[in-house]
C-alpha cells in the first residue's frame, strides 16, 4: 500500500503522518503504537502525529494530541477505531406474526419492563426472533471518512456482514451486558453499572466507506489479519531472546485465539492509495 505525498516529503512518505482515533479513551492503543513507531525511529517517527478524539476519561501520554471533538482533516495517515462502534446505542426489535415491532422499556413502578411498539419496516431484517439495529454505526463512519483526504480507514470490531448478523438461525440478537467482568443478557440488572454492547452490521460501514469514496475491503476477522500481516514473524525475530519471544508469543497468542479475540472483525477503506492493506490479501 503506497500513499502518495505532495511536496517534497517524497513518494509514499507523507509528513506529518496523522492517526487518528475516536473514542481513544485512557490512550493504551495510542500509547503503543507511538512507542512502536519511536523504536523504528528515523523519518518515520519524526512524521508520526497521534490525535485522540476522546471528550470523557482522556489519558495524559503527552505525546498525544487530546481533542474533544473532530479535529482539522488531515492530508494523510490513518483514521483508527477499535471496539468503537459496538459501543453505540441500539434499537431492539423482535419479530412477531405482524412483522417487525420494537421493543420498548418501561418502569411499572418497581422494575424496568418490557413493551411493544408499532410494526416497523426495517431492509433485509431476519424473518423471527430479536435483532439490534445500531442507527449511530452508517454516520459515525461516514464523519470518520471525512477526517482525512487520503489513506486508510481502520476498524477493529465485533460484529458480522448483514447476512450473518441476521441469519434466521440467530433468533436472540446478539445483546450482551458485562457486569464486574462476567457476561449475561439481561439488560434490566445492574442499571448504570454494567457495560452494554451489541455485534456491528459490518455490511453498513462497508457502504458508508463506499459513499464517502473509500474502496472497501471485505471484513476479515483479526486472527487472519494479523497473520497476514506479519505479526508471526515479529515473533520469530527474537528468538534468540527467550523473555521477550515468550513475551510476544503469549500475546499472539491470545489476539489471533478464535475463541477470544481472534474473532473480532477488521474493516478497512482506502482513498488516494495503491495497492491492498496489509492483512487483506488473500484472506478469509
Amino acid at each position: 500500500m503506497v500513499i502518495r505525498a505532495r511536496g517534497g516529503a517524497g513518494r509514499g512518505r507523507p509528513s506529518p503522518f496523522t492517526i487518528t482515533e475516536p473514542g481513544a479513551g485512557e490512550g493504551a492503543l495510542a500509547t503503543s503504537l507511538l512507542d512502536w513507531g519511536e523504536g523504528r525511529g528515523g523519518d518515520f517517527a519524526e512524521a508520526l502525529r497521534y490525535v485522540a478524539i476522546e471528550p470523557n476519561a482522556r489519558g495524559s501520554d503527552p505525546r498525544i494530541d487530546w481533542r474533544d471533538e473532530a479535529p482539522p482533516v488531515a492530508e494523510a495517515g490513518v483514521v483508527l477505531s477499535n471496539e468503537l462502534f459496538d459501543a453505540l446505542p441500539v434499537r431492539l426489535f423482535e419479530v412477531e406474526g405482524r412483522g417487525p415491532v420494537e421493543v420498548y422499556v418501561r418502569w411499572d413502578g418497581e422494575a424496568f419492563v418490557e413493551a411493544r411498539g408499532g410494526v416497523a419496516t426495517v431492509d433485509g431484517a431476519p424473518s423471527a426472533g430479536r435483532f439490534e439495529v445500531n442507527g449511530r454505526a452508517h454516520p459515525t463512519m461516514l464523519a470518520m471518512c471525512e477526517l482525512i483526504e487520503r489513506g486508510a480507514v481502520l476498524t477493529f470490531d465485533y460484529g458480522y456482514p448483514e447476512e450473518e448478523l441476521w441469519a434466521d438461525w440467530r433468533t436472540q440478537g446478539t445483546l450482551l451486558c458485562f457486569y464486574r467482568h462476567t457476561a449475561h443478557e439481561d439488560p434490566y440488572r445492574h442499571v448504570g453499572e454494567q457495560d452494554l454492547t451489541a455485534h456491528v452490521n459490518l455490511s453498513e460501514l462497508e457502504l458508508a466507506m463506499e459513499l464517502a469514496g473509500f474502496t472497501a475491503f471485505a471484513p476479515v476477522t483479526q486472527a487472519a489479519f494479523l497473520t497476514e500481516a506479519g505479526l508471526g514473524g515479529l515473533v520469530e525475530s527474537v528468538r534468540d531472546d527467550l523473555p521477550e519471544y515468550f513475551a510476544r508469543r503469549r500475546a499472539f497468542q491470545q489476539l489471533t485465539d478464535a475463541a477470544g479475540l481472534g474473532r473480532i472483525r477488521v474493516l478497512a477503506g482506502i482513498r488516494g492509495v495503491e495497492g491492498v492493506p496489509p492483512g487483506f490479501g488473500d484472506t478469509e
